[in-house]
């Protein structure tokens, strides 16, 4: 960066190697070099620094969709001239941005420090700590364009290892599209959508119409989705088909599978590497039936796998077996332990009230849907302390009426990775809470893993039917927290491997039983 302003494209420099090698179109290539602060001094000296504003520049090299053979950038830097040192700054990979645009332009991070009595009025960036700053520097097209060739997707069932019982019907698994799309260089990107019905529409019209885009063009056209729509949600079903969001999911494997980073490292800023999530609880048909067994089984889950958390169902039973059930659990869990409820719309406006101020002396963290309407839960709020939830994903009336206090959706409700990081961002901003519901298979909980590591907001534990999958499609899964954990996965792109048989045996599954059939319980409110 040089006092007038002038942007200077970049060299890409290789961790393994350290080698400096162009990668700009149309410049020679320069001879290779080890990466030390001497030879740095003598080549890099005021390269990126603006002395009459007495700053040090540090700038992270990186290109948008690397090309074979090119790692992505260590960094460099330089002192102010009256200094008279240059220094080399080594940076580690998941400050790299590897983000992008649509034309597939020159990226890098660039940070800057101020010298003792740097003139900052002279600084030509706005500079948050960090930011991306683009070149309008073209790339060799021939290396770096990558283009959609197949898009296939399966139809799937994955059961749980029992049905359970919940207030609008049973819920005995997940019927799911399992998304694989592939370049015409061979990299493969997996994507997941929350419905069965998407599949025909990816190996249909939809499909073809992505067929030959490029990828980074195509995942950031996808991207701009709007997010999820407001208004009143129709009875308790909580699943958004959005075919789309797949083939975005699928994309962005893509793009960290050939940068060579795991995703959350092309996401942002990685705040926590660990994602915490709840132990379920529900009555289970031939598991557990009653609520002492339900409060036994939650006992059990703290004794094998130390759960720090749960959440479980009510709205089945009368009204006073589950406070009773809610009892038991409390004494079983002990009283540090967060509880969440999820009434699933089953109770009316009157057994909401008579219940949350029996609950009261539970010291329930959040009762998702005691009742069906934000109206109802705005009255409801004058009467209890709990906080609600909703899958209802409209914000503005949250925000505007004060409930529920957290929105609880899926990565396709909210238009793919990211729309959901938008989501969340004005989730955030007003107010409102945020966390994933449960339900996915191993792809779509590998991208909720990623987007909840960078998203600074989405600190609260995320629903979790994982201890109960039976089956997944991927060769890390089925997941299994253990102290409510999940680590991050740190392979390039998601980090989920499709297992070949698994899904042949899912693919069958569904074939024999078609999609699961969550909502066959009698209407609501059941009491």
């Amino acid at each position: 960066m040089h006092g007038d302003g002038a942007r200077e494209v970049v060299d890409a420099m290789d961790p393994v190697a350290c080698e400096r090698e162009r990668v700009t179109g149309g410049e020679p290539g320069h001879a290779a070099l080890a990466l030390d602060a001497e030879i740095l001094a003598d080549h890099l000296a005021f390269d990126h620094v603006d002395p009459a504003a007495g700053a040090v520049v540090v700038v992270v090299a990186a290109v948008a969709r690397l090309p074979p053979g090119v790692e992505p950038g260590l960094g460099a830097g330089s002192a102010p001239e009256q200094d008279g040192l240059a220094r080399a700054f080594a940076v580690e990979s998941v400050d790299v941005d590897q983000g992008g645009d649509a034309r597939g332009q020159l990226c890098a991070a660039v940070g800057l420090e101020k010298a003792d009595g740097a003139d900052g009025d002279r600084i030509d960036l706005q500079l948050h700590g960090r930011m991306v700053a683009r070149w309008a520097a073209s790339v060799r097209e021939d290396a770096l364009v990558s283009v959609v060739a197949r898009i296939e997707a399966w139809p799937v069932n994955v059961p749980l290892e029992a049905t359970y019982l919940m207030a609008p019907g049973v819920y005995p698994g997940m019927s799911r599209t399992v998304v694989r799309v592939t370049t015409a260089d061979g990299v493969v990107g997996l994507g997941e959508t929350p419905s069965a019905a998407d599949a025909a529409l990816l190996v249909g019209d939809l499909g073809e119409t992505f067929v030959g885009s490029d990828t980074g063009m195509l995942r950031e056209a996808l991207g701009r989705h709007v997010g999820p729509a407001g208004g009143e949600r129709v009875g308790a079903a909580v699943i958004t088909p959005n075919a789309a969001a797949g083939v975005e999911m699928a994309l962005w494997d893509i793009a960290g599978r050939e940068a060579g980073l795991p995703l959350h490292a092309l996401l942002g800023e990685t705040v926590r590497t660990e994602i915490t999530f709840t132990e379920y609880f529900a009555p289970r048909p031939g598991r557990e039936e009653t609520p002492a067994e339900i409060a036994a089984y939650c006992a059990r889950m703290v004794e094998e796998h130390r759960s720090p958390s749960f959440e479980g169902k009510v709205g089945v039973w009368a009204p006073e077996v589950e406070l009773e059930l809610v009892r038991l659990v409390r004494e079983a869990i002990g009283p540090d332990r967060p509880l969440r409820l999820d009434a699933n719309m089953g109770w009316s406006l009157e057994t909401a009230r008579t219940m949350l101020a029996a609950l009261a002396a539970y010291d329930i963290a959040s009762i998702e849907e005691p009742v069906a309407t934000f109206a109802e839960l705005a009255s409801l709020r004058a009467t209890t302390p709990i906080p609600f939830s909703s899958h209802t994903p409209d914000l503005e009336s949250a925000a505007a009426l004060g409930v529920p206090d957290a929105l609880v959706l899926g990565i396709g409700a909210c238009g793919g990775i990211a729309g959901t990081l938008r989501f969340v961002e004005r989730c955030a901003a007003a107010g409102v809470g945020f966390w994933f519901y449960s339900g996915d298979l191993g792809i779509g909980t590998a991208a909720q893993l990623h987007v909840t590591a960078v998203a600074p907001s989405l600190s609260a534990p995320s629903q979790s039917l994982l201890r109960w999958t039976a089956d997944d499609v991927t060769a890390e899964g089925p997941f299994s927290p253990e102290r409510g954990l999940l680590r991050v996965p740190d392979g390039p792109g998601l980090g989920a491997t499709l297992d070949e048989a698994a899904l042949a045996r899912c693919v069958e599954r569904f074939a024999r039983e078609g999609a699961y059939d969550l909502y066959t319980g009698p209407p609501l409110p059941r009491c």
